[in-house]
């Protein structure tokens, strides 16, 4: 048996056979090269022989392994693989996003300029996410970035600097003036009014785990309270898990 084979409430072998009336959660923890991956992929199948094909979701947080699992001959569809970014978009009928959309905000905000993200294209495919383009920076593009962090903390409001305040006050306005959703958005949103994952997979796997926010994870577990079971696969190296 692998290192990774070994979780916090039980073998991967184990999975989809125990009484999930306690817990639906499970966690694959492994460094890299110890061949976690591998066995996601033979969990995955396993679940599709199990569930069927649509009744899969799989999560990652970067593109970079999302696609590397899309590339693993899973049988599953190419939309039931993506970031939770991508899977939120998809969700919510796929909104506008805020940060490909900033003209108007350069114009009228020129000292907190932000630099036109690529993403409404990438959203649109099956391992798309919210990743930085490597251009040069912009005033705004540190404070939104800022802004994004302690939301995915979900850190009160109160906490927050009062530039960071001012900055959010001033984005929320500029957002809702017309009609757009930054990538924080797409997960608070999805936390607060999508209370399951796309199609009501009936088991969903979450990758680099280690690598999401408290937003994120709060979403990723709510969804997965209404799967039979969720799987929760990350670097024991620099688990977050404890959130």
């Amino acid at each position: 048996m692998m290192p990774s084979e070994e979780q916090a409430t039980g073998t991967l072998e184990e999975i989809g056979q125990r009484d999930h009336s306690v817990t639906a959660e499970y966690r694959i923890f492994g460094a890299p090269g110890c061949g976690k991956t591998t066995n996601i992929t033979r969990q995955i199948k396993r679940a599709v022989e199990k569930h069927g094909a649509d009744a899969v979701l799989v999560t990652s947080y970067s593109r970079t392994a999302a696609a590397e699992l899309a590339g693993r001959d899973l049988p599953i569809a190419s939309d039931r693989v993506g970031t939770l970014h991508s899977h939120c978009y998809h969700a919510l009928g796929r909104p506008v996003i805020a940060e490909s959309c900033v003209d108007e905000w350069n114009k009228d905000n020129p000292q907190l300029a932000i630099t036109p993200a690529k993403k409404q294209v990438r959203l649109e495919s099956d391992s798309a996410g919210a990743e930085d383009d490597t251009e040069l920076a912009k005033n705004g593009d540190e404070i939104l970035r800022e802004l994004s962090r302690v939301r995915g903390l979900m850190i009160p409001q109160s906490r927050w600097p009062i530039v960071l305040s001012q900055f959010a006050q001033k984005w929320t306005e500029y957002k809702h003036s017309l009609g757009l959703l930054d990538f924080t958005d797409l997960i608070e949103t999805c936390y607060r009014d999508v209370s399951a994952a796309p199609k009501h997979p009936a088991v969903i796997f979450a990758d680099e785990a280690q690598d999401l926010n408290r937003m994120q994870l709060t979403l990723i577990r709510k969804w997965g309270d209404c799967a039979n079971y969720f799987i929760l696969a990350g670097d024991d190296d620099q688990t977050i898990f404890h959130h």
